[in-house]
């Protein structure tokens, strides 16, 4: 009897405390609910999504298998019984999140062959935005035509020596940029990373790549001009299959020179580069004249130029340091105030720049030492801000050897038809 007494009064003690507590007018609950809408909103403004789909058509002439070690400037290679497709080639959704100065990025990539990261990193930026720091997988910052977006860029794909020397554009590392303030200083910006040196692979070392880069640019009344240097300091960590050592060779004297080297030996990997941009508005449409020349020494095997997206040990035994050369040409011309532009484009890599013609008709060289060259041609039409379609065709040659791995495959001239929708 007196547990009930004692429940019952401590329910009327509850009720009464209650009752005390002053209930919420209609107008208070709608003011907390917007309050609460607000807050949600603001949490909701703080990410913005972007991104833009390329489908595309290509037509290759002639059909056929292409060398081996060949970098291609259009894709993926053509089979040796195709000769068109139709494919997506990037189809791209950007997440950018942002509160005050710090900023991340996530860019997954979607086309009929899977999902593929492209960009995951975060930003500071300090409040007058004089420096920049940024960690994870992005662009490296190299020239001008790797961190070009690919949803603006006038020609269809990256030019050779890009394709050849950072194929993917992106790895994983950490950079500083800082730019002036005002001034003289206000025209520069220079960056300056450490990165693994894989592209996106594993980490496979304990070394690291510098990348660096100085840019200015000068805006006149009716001319913009842009130029930079940029430096590649990395490295190539050679390691034979069995442990043992192995065979370096230099092409030098007409003569691949061969030396013998301990097991796990570092090889430079050197990259030295030089760009620059002209944009110019006047009455006939705004003219785009874009150049870039890059030269170096690049560790690779016998008969390919080294992919440097791989682990950075070669794990095939013998390396072959090459100096190579190579870079292009674009002009972009804009049809008076139409939405047409019209693009030419010269591009050239030289894989080693230290073997001749007869050098590599005598037998001394492989498919990687042949110079390639390619001319392409373009048009393009801006229905809207989202809107863009692009025709392309690219006309590639090799230069005339007598080698049967050049001879007995077929390199083809390539046409692409691309419609780019942004959002």
């Amino acid at each position: 009897m007196k547990k009930i007494l004692l429940l019952a009064a401590a329910t009327l003690f509850c009720s009464a405390a209650m009752a005390q507590e002053p209930e919420m007018s209609p107008t208070e609950q709608n003011t907390s609910a917007i309050v609460s809408i607000k807050d949600e909103l603001a949490k909701l403004g703080s990410i913005k999504i972007s991104g833009y789909v390329q489908g595309q058509w290509q037509w290759a002439n002639p059909a056929g298998a292409t060398p081996s070690g060949f970098i291609r400037t259009y894709g993926d290679a053509f089979s040796a019984d195709m000769n068109n497709r139709f494919n997506i080639r990037r189809g791209r959704i950007k997440f950018t999140y942002t509160k005050g100065t710090i900023s991340a990025v996530i860019q997954p990539d979607f086309t009929e062959k899977g999902v593929a990261m492209k960009d995951a990193y975060v930003n500071y930026t300090s409040l007058k935005k004089t420096l920049t720091i940024r960690a994870g997988l992005f662009d490296r910052p190299f020239g001008y035509e790797i961190e070009y977006s690919s949803s603006q860029r006038e020609s269809a794909e990256r030019s050779r020596t890009f394709l050849a020397l950072f194929p993917g554009e992106r790895g994983v590392g950490a950079k500083v940029q800082l730019k002036g303030s005002s001034g003289l200083l206000s025209m520069f910006t220079l960056d300056a990373g450490l990165f693994n040196g894989n592209g996106i692979a594993v980490e496979t070392d304990s070394y690291k790549d510098f990348i660096g880069k100085l840019a200015f640019q000068k805006n006149f009344v009716s001319t913009q001009l842009n130029l930079a240097v940029s430096l590649y300091q990395g490295t190539i960590w050679g390691r034979s299959a069995t442990g043992e050592k192995f065979n370096k060779y230099s092409f030098t004297g007409g003569e691949w020179k061969k030396e013998e080297v301990a097991n796990d030996t570092k090889f430079a990997r050197q990259y030295l580069g030089f760009s620059g941009r002209v944009i110019q508005y006047w009455g006939i449409g705004t003219t785009n004249l874009v150049g870039e020349v890059i030269m170096g020494q690049q560790p690779s095997g016998k008969t390919a130029f080294a992919n440097s997206a791989g682990a950075s040990f070669n794990g095939t035994g013998d390396i072959y340091l090459r100096q190579f050369r190579g870079g292009y040409a674009m002009l972009v011309q804009d049809l008076g105030f139409s939405k047409s532009s019209i693009m030419l484009k010269y591009d050239s890599f030289n894989p080693n720049t230290k073997i001749s013609l007869s050098e590599l008709n005598a037998g001394k060289g492989t498919a990687a030492d042949v110079p390639y060259t390619t001319v392409s041609v373009g048009y393009l039409y801006r229905f809207n801000e989202s809107l863009r379609l692009m025709a392309q065709y690219d006309m590639t040659s090799a230069k005339k050897t007598d080698m049967a791995a050049i001879n007995d495959f077929k390199i083809p001239n390539v046409l692409t038809i691309r419609a780019q929708v942004k959002f």
